[in-house]
């Protein structure tokens, strides 16, 4: 129990899930006011290409991937980092091969339910180690501000939450890499883990 977060800490939570549930009232209230299917499932397609980019690339940077990739680096080396040749590929396949066919049926789709379950329970396992809080009551406690500003402000509030809740991890990790270069220096890390056996790549 000594490792809990303190009062600050949990402050920051708070107000990062009020943000999150501001800009759904936001959108709720503003423009269209989210009244046709159009406007709440596609923003009605006038979402500029920074948002939706950014958004793009945050989704791409689940909590699974915040959590699991340095666990797996730790465990098992840098290999992981080969799958991410086969991104740029699968990238220019889906932009050129199969977005201009859903843009022009005017479709949308949805992420599973079973990778939805996987990104939700993630970040309330990581949740409920810092704070005490039961693994339910954190998924409760997401998942219901994640449909709050979903249902309220449609496809504009989570673009624009994505963006935010980026912000936030980009910066959470910089401050991580910065911490650890200041404390140990980039070369001592980059030894460490060279010595660890951890630097493996085309194995």
């Amino acid at each position: 129990m000594a490792n809990l977060l303190g009062v600050f800490d949990y402050v920051v939570i708070a107000i990062m899930l009020c943000v999150s549930a501001l800009i759904g009232l936001y959108f709720r209230f503003s423009g269209g006011r989210q009244k046709t299917t159009d406007e709440f499932l596609m923003g009605s397609r006038t979402m500029g290409i920074w948002p939706v980019a950014f958004s793009l690339m945050a989704t791409c940077l689940s909590s699974v991937a915040v959590l699991g990739v340095p666990a797996e680096t730790y465990l098992y080396g840098t290999q992981i980092l080969m799958s991410m040749v086969g991104i740029p590929i699968g990238g220019f396949i889906a932009v050129y091969g199969f977005l201009p066919v859903f843009y022009d049926m005017k479709v949308s789709t949805a992420y599973e339910v079973l990778y939805m379950g996987v990104v939700l329970y993630a970040p309330s396992l990581a949740l409920n180690a810092v704070t005490g809080l039961s693994t339910w009551a954190s998924i409760l406690s997401i998942a219901a501000v994640c449909i709050f500003y979903s249902s309220q402000g449609g496809l504009k509030a989570i673009l624009w939450t994505t963006v935010f809740q980026a912000l936030l991890m980009y910066t959470a990790m910089i401050a991580v890499i910065v911490k650890i270069s200041m404390m140990k220096g980039f070369n001592e890390t980059f030894n460490i883990s060279k010595r660890g056996g951890r630097l493996i790549f085309f194995e």
